[in-house]
């Protein structure tokens, strides 16, 4: 399919840090990582923001406002210096008519979407903070649905471990304080050692 789509894609070049589109701005289009990561995160009026997932290589995202065209869901900020395709929705009957395939492939990443969608609320509705931060600790190891969905092998700062479990900055610190004195971990120059994943497993 990716054949097809080449003559309508556009591609970018994006450094990190850098504001792909904000939430409910008007749909963008389909887009598609080829290399690099984007951190897709809603917020509130207040500015406190929450980590829905983090997209690699590989992958694609914002399928839902190309098909139903609604505003933005999600803020999308590139993390990792990122070689990007936009599918615009400036094109959106034309590819619908020429690649008719693109609907099926958009089912199964709605379907990816739901479950993610439903492991992230189970984790901030049911989880403790403990139990949260070692599932975004444990995603260097084990990726899985839910909190820090993506993270796996990136370095993680305390505040974006914070965005990513629903809490403050001062709360994760804590809770790593008291993993790190459970021999659960190391936290060492702004890197955090995993010591023991079966212990971390069971406070998740």
């Amino acid at each position: 399919m990716r054949a097809q789509l080449e003559r309508f894609l556009v591609h970018h070049r994006v450094g990190a840090g850098e504001l792909l589109y904000s939430q409910e701005d008007p749909a963008s289009g389909i887009w598609f990582v080829e290399a690099g990561a984007v951190r897709l995160y809603t917020s509130d009026a207040a500015g406190r923001e929450q980590t829905l997932q983090i997209i690699r290589a590989g992958a694609s995202f914002n399928e839902v406002p190309f098909f139903d065209l609604g505003p933005e869901p999600a803020t999308a900020q590139v993390v990792e210096d990122a070689s990007l395709l936009t599918l615009p929705i400036e094109r959106r009957a034309e590819v619908l008519r020429a690649v008719p395939e693109l609907v099926t492939a958009a089912a199964a990443s709605f379907a990816y979407r739901l479950r993610q969608a439903i492991a992230l609320v189970e984790d901030l509705s049911f989880r403790q903070v403990a139990g949260r931060v070692a599932r975004v600790l444990l995603q260097a190891v084990v990726p899985h649905p839910g909190v820090g969905a993506g993270s796996g092998g990136q370095a993680l700062t305390q505040r974006e471990i914070a965005e990513m479990v629903g809490t403050s900055r001062e709360v994760v610190a804590r809770t790593l304080r008291q993993l790190e004195r459970e021999g659960l971990i190391r936290v060492e120059r702004g890197r955090i050692l995993l010591l023991d994943r079966d212990g971390l497993a069971a406070h998740a």
